[in-house]
């Protein structure tokens, strides 16, 4: 953003850097789900208050990356079973109305979801599951937005933001070539069925797909 007299001004301030860093550490599995965050130890690695690191880490608490209890301190985000399941219960009823939505006038949201499927399509062949995962969650948030709702789309980024740590570790620990084409083949199946407009056809796709991840997910989840 240009200021006065042509002056740029930062506004990513040291907090976002420092919770950028650690988002990355956590998405590459160097910071694994239930590893504690010590503010002081921290904030004395990275060289910055432990006022910017409690910051920093309250920016991943809302993300759902990090949950914060009173008197265990800050974790990185371990999904239970439970978690899994209530979040895919909340997904089904917000993705099927938007496709609901979609059907009706396909055209550039259907366009929007295959560039999202082909971005899938391009981090599974280079195995960039943080990629994958992102593209995907990029798709079905496309879904969502066709609800028309600021508030509603708010809610889902931070819904689909809690499972990015699960969803990456099932997709690095058990993902092999067939699987992930399997992914990608059952997204373009649902864009296929929107673009013909078959409602009840493109819910039970979008239903089973969301099933199969759920128990996939709930799996990796159990083992941790």
């Amino acid at each position: 953003m240009n200021g006065p007299e042509g002056l740029r001004i930062d506004r990513v301030s040291t907090a976002d850097q420092v919770a950028a860093v650690l988002r990355d550490k956590m998405l590459l599995g160097e910071l694994r789900p239930g590893t504690p965050l010590q503010e002081l130890s921290l904030a004395d690695s990275f060289g910055i208050s432990r006022n910017t690191m409690r910051e920093a880490i309250r920016l991943l608490v809302y993300e759902g990356l990090v949950r914060h209890n009173l008197h265990r301190g800050a974790a990185v985000t371990a999904l239970t079973e439970d978690d899994v399941r209530d979040i895919y219960r909340v997904r089904q009823l917000l993705e099927l109305a938007g496709v609901d939505t979609i059907r009706r006038e396909p055209g550039a949201h259907v366009r929007r979801l295959r560039e999202r499927v082909d971005e899938m399509e391009e981090a599974s062949q280079a195995r960039d599951w943080v990629k994958f995962v992102e593209s995907d969650m990029r798709f079905h948030r496309q879904i969502v937005a066709a609800l028309g709702s600021e508030r509603i789309d708010a809610f889902f980024r931070k819904l689909v933001a809690e499972l990015r740590l699960g969803l990456v570790l099932l997709d690095r620990t058990a993902h092999d070539a067939r699987a992930s084409e399997l992914q990608v083949s059952q997204h373009r199946e649902i864009c296929d069925i929107l673009e013909r407009g078959r409602k009840e056809e493109t819910l039970r796709a979008l239903r089973v797909h969301l099933i199969d991840a759920e128990r996939r997910l709930c799996a990796i989840v159990a083992t941790e």
